[in-house]
């Protein structure tokens, strides 16, 4: 088996890198959320107005300015609006931004998967094209020898495309 290329390592080991960074912020949307929720279902519990999220205090403001303006509020409007601006502490992200990353990225990944094996596939196809050229037509065997190595890089190819395939449908 060939040594694999150095730009094929690269590439690897960015995505893999962006995968885990876009799992670290999906979790930690996940585990701010969770927190919210606890905030505020302890605040509605205890009827206490003490201490409130911040998320909760910019609701409030922005429901008195708006039923001061309108007769009636859309609360699932404000909600939305509050929640695409709303960031979490120690990241420069909003938490609808995230969730949009979070969303994108396992099609992205896999369109980037689909073209890689396609361009491996043209590849192995050109070394196939190279082979049968230099090969004397006469020595059958020795061509055959020479064409089993692109044709086992093309089903690994097709094998790796058709698990990303599954995997996708799976997690979708």
């Amino acid at each position: 088996m060939p040594p694999i290329p150095s730009y094929l390592i690269v590439s690897i080991v960015f995505f893999a890198v962006i995968s885990g960074v876009t799992l670290l912020l999906r979790i930690s949307l996940y585990h701010y959320l969770i927190v919210l929720t606890n905030k505020v279902q302890r605040l509605i519990k205890s009827g206490v107005r003490g201490e409130q999220p911040k998320i909760v205090q910019t609701l409030e403001d922005r429901f008195e300015q708006a039923s001061k303006q309108l007769e009636q509020v859309n609360t699932g409007a404000l909600i939305d609006q509050i929640y695409s601006q709303e960031k979490i502490k120690g990241l420069n992200f909003t938490c609808e931004q995230i969730d949009y990353l979070c969303r994108i990225m396992p099609n992205l990944l896999l369109a980037f998967g689909l073209m890689g094996t396609f361009f491996g596939i043209t590849m192995n196809l050109e070394a196939l094209s190279q082979t049968i050229n230099q090969t004397n037509a006469n020595d059958v065997s020795n061509l055959v020898t020479e064409l089993k190595k692109p044709l086992e890089g093309m089903s690994i190819a097709f094998r790796v495309s058709a698990s990303q395939i599954l995997l996708t449908r799976e997690s979708s």
